[in-house]
């Protein structure tokens, strides 16, 4: 988990959503993890991001400062 609700001195409002770093293989259906962590995150949006995506200045930020859920 990363971004404002990963952050002890960010503040996590109403309107702030749910960051997600998905490191290695998923097992099973991308999209059922995707439509399980969006009824599990209501009234929040989930954003996720795998690591085969996302920039390299990002996973070094998550590696670095995320929360491992």
């Amino acid at each position: 988990m990363f971004g404002s609700l990963a952050d002890e001195n960010a503040l996590f409002t109403p309107i702030s959503d749910i960051d997600i770093f998905i490191a290695g293989k998923i097992e099973g259906s991308f999209f059922k993890m995707v439509a399980e962590c969006v009824d599990l995150a209501v009234p929040f949006q989930v954003h996720l991001v795998l690591e085969e995506d996302a920039p390299a200045s990002l996973v070094e930020k998550v590696y670095r400062e995320g929360k491992r859920l």
